[in-house]
């Protein structure tokens, strides 16, 4: 099966390729720039899924073919859940950018909590009913980045339970705990699934 995963983001890309490689067999990974044009989509949802289920459809529409897509962002609770939705948004400029911006807004806070959340939305045709997958990872905001592996907000996120940032951490540790991991790892429990009953 060609699978079409809605993004050009390298770093979601080798996730999903790592989290997925036990089927790699039975699916080609097809991503934008890769086999896959790029279309615009407004990210317009109120929450992580409708905006996940709206790049699914879209490029399900265009592609003709099963979609999975994802909407992830890091919602702090001293700033009200910001940046949310918005985390890609919210400020221009780079990821160290973003991270810098956001370190400045907690620099009087004493609460660090915060939480990454992903929704996967996968879509077999364009017609189809979004299937939904969610995960979370509970943490904290460090004072300054730490770290030079992974991207987005990274540097500056220690996860409950660990000393480091997801940055330090590195790619294989990240995915055995990380928000989007788990999120994927349900979507490719499906996938499996799926297979099974053919």
């Amino acid at each position: 099966m060609e699978l079409v995963f809605a993004s050009s983001n390298q770093g979601k890309i080798n996730e999903l390729r790592q989290i997925i490689a036990d089927l790699s067999d039975s699916i080609s990974l097809l991503t934008i720039g890769d086999g896959v044009p790029e279309i615009p989509v407004k990210e317009s949802g109120a929450d992580f899924t409708e905006n996940a289920i709206l790049k699914a459809k879209a490029y399900a529409r265009v592609t003709g073919k099963p979609t999975v897509a994802d909407d992830s962002g890091l919602e702090v609770l001293a700033l009200n859940g910001a940046p949310g939705v918005n985390s890609n948004r919210w400020y221009p400029g780079s990821d160290g950018d973003r991270n810098r911006a956001l370190l400045d807004k907690l620099t009087d806070k004493s609460d660090r909590m915060a939480q990454f959340v992903t929704a996967v939305a996968y879509l077999p045709d364009s017609e189809a009913e979004p299937q939904i997958f969610i995960g979370s990872v509970s943490g904290k905001i460090t004072d300054e980045p730490r770290g030079s592996a992974g991207f987005g907000y990274d540097p500056i996120f220690i996860p409950d339970g660990y000393a480091k940032t997801f940055a330090e951490l590195g790619l294989a540790e990240k995915n055995k705990i990380s928000h989007r991991a788990k999120a994927f790892k349900k979507f490719a429990d499906y996938l499996a699934n799926q297979y099974e009953k053919q």
